[in-house]
């Protein structure tokens, strides 16, 4: 089983003095009675954001690729699954049609499309704790600081019958690169 783990008005999740260039921690994925496991890296690059998701001890290695609104899938067999393949995979194991690039939004407690987000919830200081967005509902529990601003650290995303529960043990970011005035 595989899981593919806008801006808005009101303050977001996101550092400002840098780029994000990974997240690393633990995705549990759970379909009614059955749960699963899977360590994750999240690698920002461009032209493309790249996945990894292994089991226990490394096992069961899956790389996923997304590079804007399309995505691959490359299977521990070498099996290789593009777009519409991967997106009837992802179905057929999970009962449901997680969207990857969603994902990249909401790890950072951001909606896709702020005009269709639903339900926003806001905590004392005014910054995003849960939303829903095209069926899915999004919410954090706990955030740490990362000079100053708040990122998620458990994020809990949920459309019925699945929940994914993602617990983020490492943020990466690169530093701003400051501009040279040529002065």
């Amino acid at each position: 089983m595989i899981v593919l783990v806008g801006c808005i008005s009101h303050p977001t999740s996101a550092p400002q003095d840098g780029t994000l260039t990974s997240i690393q921690g633990k995705l549990i994925v759970s379909t009614g009675e059955s749960k699963t496991a899977f360590n994750f890296r999240w690698r920002k690059s461009q032209p493309m954001d790249i996945v990894d998701l292994w089991g226990t001890m490394g096992s069961y290695r899956t790389r996923i690729e997304l590079d804007g609104n399309s995505f691959t899938i490359k299977l521990p067999n070498g099996e290789q699954l593009n777009a519409d393949d991967a997106r009837t995979w992802i179905d057929s194991n999970l009962g449901a049609n997680v969207p990857p690039t969603a994902l990249v939004s909401w790890l950072m407690l951001r909606p896709i499309d702020a005009k269709r987000m639903k339900d926003p919830l806001y905590d004392v200081d005014g910054r995003l704790k849960a939303f829903s967005e095209f069926g899915w509902s999004i919410s954090t529990s706990e955030s740490t600081f990362r000079t100053g601003t708040p990122v998620p650290t458990r994020l809990r995303v949920t459309k019925h019958p699945i929940s994914l529960d993602i617990r983020i043990r490492k943020w990466s970011f690169r530093e701003a690169e400051e501009e040279n005035s040529g002065i």
